[in-house]
C-alpha cells in the first residue's frame, strides 16, 4: 500500500489527540466476606423496587480538628534516611481552561462549567478501586466488606468504619446513598452518568454503615460502575452546588485556592484517614498544584522548562514528535506509556451499509498497521475488539495469537510468506518486512461484489481536528483500494458531535471504545443502543452475549462470553470498526518524582496520588 494519499478535504486543521487510560483486573473474583449480612428477598429481575431508608439514621460524630498539618514523613531505609514531601506540579490538559471551578462528575449541572476530573480525584473518592500500587488489584476504598446475592442482582456494602470527610464527620451509608440516589434520579438541571443510572433500581440504609443496593436485573459489573471517577462519593450533609464549587471530600488533598483558567492548589488534607503499608501517615505529598494547560505548545513547553512533575495528558500529535528532542534535553525523564481506548470507525444505518457483509468487508480491508505507522507515529498496538487490548495482559483480552489470525487482522513476512502471530514484530518490521494477508483483501472485494458495491460508492468521512489524522488514513486506505471518490469533512469536536447525534455523515471516525477495567462499559459501546452513532443497527447477537455476562458470577464462565462477543466483534457484526489501540505517552515526569504508580493505569486509578512523593531537589 502506498504511504501518501490525496484527498478532498473539507476544514482540515492541527490535530490535538489525547490518550485515554485503561486497565485492571477481575473484580468478581474478590471472595465475599463472611461477616457481611447475606442480602434476602430477591426481587424478579427488571422490576425496581422502593425500600425505604431506616426511620432515624444514627447521628454521626465530629473528629477533632487536627492543630497542624501533618509534617513530611521520614523513612529510615537501607541506603539511609528518605524525607517524603514536596508540593507536586501537574499539568492538567483534560478539563484545560473549561473547567474553572467545577468539581462534578458522575452528576453535573451544565451551568456550573464541566467536570474536571484531575482535581476532583484529588478531593473525593469512590468506594472501589484498582489499586495502582498494588499491581491494580480491585479492592475496596470507602468500601470495607461487600457480597453479592446469589441472582447477582442485590450488593450490600460495609463502609470502613475509619473513613471521615476533611471536616471531620464520619463518612456514614446515607453519603452513599444520597450520591447513588442523585445520579439515578438527578435533579431537572442536572446530567448524570449512564451505567448507574440505569443499574440500580433503589438503595436502603441498613445502619450507619451498611447499605443495601437493589439493581434493575443482575448485573456482576457494578462493582467496577462504582469504582469509577464518575461514582465518586459526596457528602449527604452538603448540597450539590457546594460539593462541586467549594468541594470537601473524604480523599487526600483539600482545595485552597482557584486561579480561573490558570491553576488549582491543593495542601494535603490533615484528616486523611488512610494509612500507609507501615500505618504511616498519608499523602506524603504536603500539596498538589494543578496547572491548567489549554493547548500542546505550552504543554511541550512546559515539559523542556522544568515546570511540571507530571503531565497527565498529552496532545500526542505535538510530543510524539518530540520524544527524542525531550530526551536529548531532557535525559532523567520518564516517559509513562498508558494503553488507551480502541480508535476506528463506523457507518450509518443506511444503505449501502445496512448489510453486515459490506460492514464485514470494510473490517477486513482495514490496514491497521498502516494506522499504526501513520496516523500515530508507531505509538499505537494491533490489537482486538476486546474490552481492554491483549497487549495489556488483562484476562478479559483474547490472546494476541487468535487476533493476529483472524481475517483482516493478519499479516504476512514478505521473507517468509509465513503468518505472524506476534504484534510486536508486526509493528516493529514495519512497511519493510510485513504486509496485509492478500487473501483477506480479496475475500473482502469479494463480499463487495456480492452486494453489488464493486464499483464502490463515493463516500464523505465525517471526523473532527482531534480525530483528523485517523480519518486522513483510511480515506486513503478506502480510496486506493476501492477506487471511489473520498471526501473528508473535519469540523470542531462539538459541531461533529452534534451531528453525529443526528445522523448526519456517511462514515465517521473516531473511538471506537474506551479501554476500562471492566469488560461490560467497553463492550455496551457496540450494542444497539451502545453509542450515539450507531443509529439503529440490529446487533441483537451481540446484545443476548451482553445481557449473558451480567448474570455470570463464575469469572470463568463470564470469561468464555466476553470472548465470544470480541470474537463476533471482530468479524464485523457491528457498525463501529475496531483499528488500532492508543498506546501513547500518558504522562512525562521527572526523575526526582517518587512512587508514582508505574502499572497499567485504569479509569478508577488514574489520579492517584495520595502515595506520591517528591525527594529534596
Amino acid at each position: 500500500m502506498k504511504r501518501f494519499v490525496t484527498l478532498t478535504t473539507v476544514g482540515l486543521v492541527v490535530a490535538l489527540l489525547i490518550a485515554a487510560c485503561g486497565g485492571g483486573g477481575d473484580p468478581t473474583a474478590t471472595p465475599a466476606p463472611t461477616a457481611t449480612p447475606q442480602p434476602t428477598a430477591t426481587p424478579v429481575p427488571g422490576q425496581p423496587t422502593s425500600t425505604p431508608a431506616p426511620t432515624s439514621t444514627p447521628q454521626p460524630t465530629i473528629t477533632p480538628v487536627p492543630t497542624a498539618t501533618v509534617p513530611p514523613t521520614i523513612t529510615p531505609t537501607p541506603e539511609g534516611i528518605i524525607q517524603r514531601g514536596g508540593v507536586l506540579v501537574q499539568g492538567d490538559g483534560v478539563g484545560g481552561a473549561l473547567a474553572i471551578n467545577s468539581f462534578q462528575d458522575g452528576i453535573r449541572n451544565p451551568l456550573w462549567g464541566p467536570a474536571n476530573g484531575v482535581s476532583s480525584r484529588l478531593v473525593y473518592q469512590t468506594l472501589f478501586h484498582n489499586d495502582p500500587y498494588n499491581n491494580n488489584v480491585f479492592e475496596g476504598i470507602l468500601v470495607d466488606t461487600w457480597v453479592f446475592s446469589a441472582s447477582a442482582d442485590k450488593l450490600t456494602i460495609q463502609l470502613k468504619p475509619e473513613a471521615i470527610w476533611a471536616d471531620g464527620m464520619p463518612v456514614i451509608a446515607q453519603d452513599v446513598k444520597f450520591t447513588i440516589d442523585t445520579i439515578v434520579n438527578p435533579p431537572e438541571e442536572f446530567t448524570s452518568g449512564r451505567n448507574i443510572r440505569t443499574s440500580v433500581a433503589s438503595t436502603a440504609v441498613i445502619d450507619e454503615r451498611s447499605l443495601e443496593i437493589t439493581l434493575n436485573g443482575p448485573d456482576v459489573s457494578f462493582l467496577s460502575f462504582v469504582a469509577e471517577p464518575s461514582a465518586l462519593i459526596r457528602p449527604a450533609h452538603r448540597t450539590l452546588e457546594q460539593s462541586a464549587r467549594e468541594p470537601m471530600g473524604s480523599g487526600a488533598f483539600e482545595l485552597i485556592d482557584i486561579q480561573d483558567g490558570v491553576k488549582f492548589t491543593f495542601i494535603n488534607n490533615p484528616r486523611y484517614w488512610l494509612k500507609d503499608s507501615e500505618g504511616g501517615q498519608l499523602p506524603y505529598l504536603n500539596g498538589v498544584e494543578n496547572i491548567i494547560i489549554p493547548d500542546p505548545s505550552r504543554a511541550y513547553a512546559a515539559i523542556l522548562t522544568g515546570q511540571l512533575d507530571m503531565l497527565n495528558t498529552i496532545w500526542r500529535t505535538t510530543i510524539v514528535s518530540k520524544i527524542d528532542d525531550i530526551n536529548r534535553r531532557m535525559p532523567t525523564a520518564t516517559q509513562q506509556f498508558l494503553v488507551g481506548g480502541s480508535h476506528g470507525w463506523g457507518v450509518r444505518n443506511k444503505a449501502p451499509f445496512t448489510d453486515l457483509r459490506v460492514t464485514k468487508a470494510l473490517n477486513i480491508i482495514t490496514d491497521r498497521l498502516l494506522m499504526v505507522e501513520l496516523a500515530f507515529a508507531g505509538f499505537a498496538v494491533i490489537d482486538g475488539a476486546g474490552a481492554m487490548p491483549a497487549s495489556s495482559g488483562l484476562p478479559w483480552a483474547l490472546p494476541m495469537d487468535e487476533i493476529m489470525s483472524t481475517p483482516g487482522w493478519r499479516y504476512l513476512n514478505r521473507n517468509t510468506g509465513e503468518l505472524e502471530l506476534d504484534v510486536f514484530k508486526v509493528q516493529e518490521g514495519g512497511d519493510t518486512v510485513y504486509e496485509k494477508d492478500p487473501a483477506d483483501i480479496a475475500t473482502a472485494m469479494q463480499l463487495l461484489d456480492e452486494v453489488g458495491l464493486i464499483p464502490f460508492p463515493d463516500i464523505t468521512i465525517a471526523s473532527d481536528n482531534i480525530f483528523e489524522p485517523r480519518a486522513v488514513v483510511i480515506a486513503g486506505m478506502l480510496q486506493e483500494l476501492l477506487g471511489n471518490k473520498v471526501t473528508l469533512d473535519i469540523v470542531d469536536i462539538s459541531s461533529n458531535i452534534q451531528r453525529i447525534r443526528a445522523g448526519n455523515f456517511d462514515v465517521v471516525v473516531w473511538l471506537v471504545h474506551t479501554g476500562t477495567a471492566e469488560p461490560s462499559i467497553s463492550l455496551g459501546q457496540f450494542l444497539s443502543d451502545g453509542g450515539f452513532w450507531d443509529h439503529g443497527f440490529d446487533t441483537s447477537a451481540l446484545d443476548a452475549l451482553h445481557v449473558a455476562q451480567k448474570s455470570a458470577i463464575d469469572p470463568a464462565e463470564r470469561k468464555e462470553i466476553i470472548f465470544e462477543f470480541q470474537r463476533r466483534i471482530m468479524e464485523g457484526e457491528s457498525a463501529r470498526i475496531p483499528v488500532v489501540n492508543s498506546r501513547g505517552p500518558g504522562g512525562l515526569a521527572r526523575e526526582w518524582v517518587r512512587n508514582v504508580a508505574q502499572p497499567v493505569v485504569t479509569g478508577s486509578n488514574t489520579y492517584s496520588l495520595d502515595r506520591t512523593w517528591l525527594a529534596e531537589r
